[in-house]
């Protein structure tokens, strides 16, 4: 099947990072011949009732997703996390990508979206989730072994080839055959990857796909000194103390991407990227195929019902009653 859906990709709902608006996202999918996408935002599922209600505008499947950050390793004490990792320059989380395939995967993703906003193991409010939380919410959730800044990729980077796979093999052993290995091709970092990735890939039989990690709609909005440059310094600068931007686990703060390639990229503008393979991309297809869940099956919320006692049922109420009024 030559086709190409892009299964990675970021609006406005992942703040001060993602510049596409949703109706855009969806619609700019539409119009380079894409048939769905997936709305991947950082560590929170905000976007989702629009995204929803665009796909349906726009005749496109969606895919739900989130872009997670997984928790570096922690101690756990009663009811507080313990961190580990103190120093600045040590990353406290790494990326993970969730898609929902079905309504328990819907669900499922809803729990680590909520589970990882209540939780105490927050440096400076991240949203995290630790593996014992993803590993109990697992089922009808796809996994990909996630960008640059995945647990996995970081130890490729590392020159750590046999760690990597150890990290991907926890995956594979929970997820099965809805864990992928994403790969891009954005950067020269990224382009180094590759070989490593795929290799990791191969020997525990995970499925490679092309992702492109979008986070603009159109190519002139990437440029250098660009509005999504303009867009990702405001993190930088969000706090007058630089060290806490640091505290944040992320060297790229108020940085350029490095490319301008981070954008919604039609299937022939993918084959066009360096170093990516024709069935990598044709691949995302066979992803989205595999996904089942609908919307409609979102019941409509149910309000909590007040029952106000009668006079005489409940004397408390009674006397509570005679005060207030």
């Amino acid at each position: 099947m030559s086709e190409f859906v892009h299964l990675h990709a970021h609006s406005t709902y992942s703040f001060l990072d993602g510049l596409a608006p949703v109706r855009e996202l969806v619609a700019k999918a539409k119009s380079v011949g894409q048939r769905g996408i997936a709305l991947t935002d950082h560590g929170n599922l905000f976007g989702a009732p629009q995204f929803f209600q665009a796909c349906a505008d726009e005749d496109m499947k969606g895919v739900i997703g989130m872009e997670a950050y997984e928790a570096v390793p922690f101690a756990w004490d009663t009811d507080e996390y313990i961190h580990l990792y103190k120093q600045y320059d040590e990353p406290r989380y790494h990326h993970l990508t969730l898609w929902a395939m079905d309504f328990e995967g819907w669900k499922n993703l809803c729990q680590l979206h909520s589970i990882s906003y209540t939780k105490q193991y927050k440096p400076r409010n991240q949203p995290l989730i630790d593996r014992q939380t993803l590993e109990r919410h697992s089922e009808g959730l796809m996994v990909g072994l996630g960008c640059i800044a995945s647990k996995t990729n970081k130890q490729l980077m590392n020159n750590d080839p046999d760690q990597a796979y150890e990290v991907a093999k926890w995956y594979k052993e929970v997820f099965g055959d809805r864990a992928y290995m994403e790969v891009m091709a954005n950067t020269a970092d990224q382009q180094a990857l590759l070989r490593g990735q795929r290799q990791v890939a191969q020997k525990l039989g995970i499925p490679v796909i092309a992702t492109n990690d979008v986070h603009y709609v159109d190519q002139a909005d990437g440029v250098e000194n660009g509005c999504h440059h303009t867009l990702v310094q405001a993190r930088r600068f969000k706090s007058k103390n630089v060290e806490k931007s640091k505290d944040q686990s992320d060297s790229g703060f108020g940085s350029w991407y490095g490319s301008d390639g981070f954008y919604v990229k039609s299937r022939d503008e993918m084959l066009q990227t360096g170093g990516l393979l024709e069935e990598e991309i044709d691949r995302t297809a066979e992803v989205l195929d595999r996904v089942t869940f609908d919307p409609s099956e979102i019941s409509e919320p149910n309000p909590p019902q007040a029952v106000v006692p009668e006079p005489g049922e409940d004397p408390l109420f009674d006397v509570w009653l005679e005060s207030a009024t």
